[in-house]
């Protein structure tokens, strides 16, 4: 690939979406620096373009670079008001740095433009989820199940927001719809047994943590949850205190 893209700015060295694209490609194979450098004449020959400054903004995030990552996401929304993966992003940087308000602003505002992109819905969840938003995740959710309904990691974070709001009930009906998508599921398995424990309904707890051994016995939560249903002191407790910080899966 990286072959492709240098025949191809051979040929056409001014064309700023291919040294967007071969930025891309640099950031997926670990060459940063040579994928700064990308973005930046991309930046240098289509300064109106929003695309450079999206780049630029993502790879400081991802080196902690807060200020640099705010400054070039604020640019690229100037460009380009409506783009639901700048406000995503700069809703990240926000709550880096425990700006959750103003993160809020940008996740609902890039929300009115995601439209139906599954995988647009799927990071946007994954956001409120890390904010610790949850009935906006939730929402965000309904919508990914309604447009993706085989997607069992999204049926099952949705679970996860109906477990922190409390409403057992639905979250392990929705979670045992993930497990009826995706039978061989640990992390949704721990999940429901924790549910299921709050409930007081430690045979059905075990019959998750079982099968969820099964499927991976070197799990440290689940063995962990094992050795509490064997009889270790101050369960309950310990689950209800949990369940607030219920696992969602983190995707790719």
């Amino acid at each position: 690939a990286k072959i492709h893209y240098r025949a191809q700015l051979h040929i056409t060295p001014d064309d700023a979406d291919v040294l967007l694209d071969y930025g891309d490609l640099l950031v997926e194979l670990g060459e940063q620096d040579l994928a700064k450098h990308q973005y930046r004449k991309a930046l240098k020959l289509a300064p109106a373009n929003p695309g450079p400054y999206l780049s630029l903004g993502e790879l400081a995030l991802d080196e902690g670079k807060l200020e640099e990552a705010h400054r070039m996401l604020q640019m690229a929304l100037r460009l380009d008001a409506d783009s639901p993966n700048a406000h995503a992003t700069m809703a990240q940087v926000l709550l880096r740095q425990e700006r959750v308000q103003d993160a809020a602003k940008h996740l609902v505002a890039g929300l009115k433009h995601c439209k139906d992109d599954p995988a647009m819905l799927q990071e946007y969840s994954r956001i409120l989820l890390d904010a610790h938003l949850t009935r906006q995740a939730n929402n965000v959710l309904k919508r990914l199940v309604r447009i993706s309904p085989r997607d069992a990691n999204a049926w099952h974070n949705l679970a996860v927001t109906h477990f922190r709001m409390d409403d057992l009930d639905e979250g392990i009906n929705v979670c045992r719809k993930a497990l009826q998508l995706q039978p061989e599921y640990p992390l949704a398995l721990y999940n429901l047994a924790l549910a299921h424990l709050k409930r007081g309904e430690t045979p059905e707890a075990s019959l998750c943590v079982d099968e969820g051994l099964r499927l991976d016995p070197a799990n440290e939560a689940l063995q962990d949850l094992t050795r509490q249903l064997n009889g270790r002191s101050g369960v309950l407790s310990r689950l209800r205190r949990r369940l607030s910080g219920l696992w969602p899966h983190k995707g790719q």
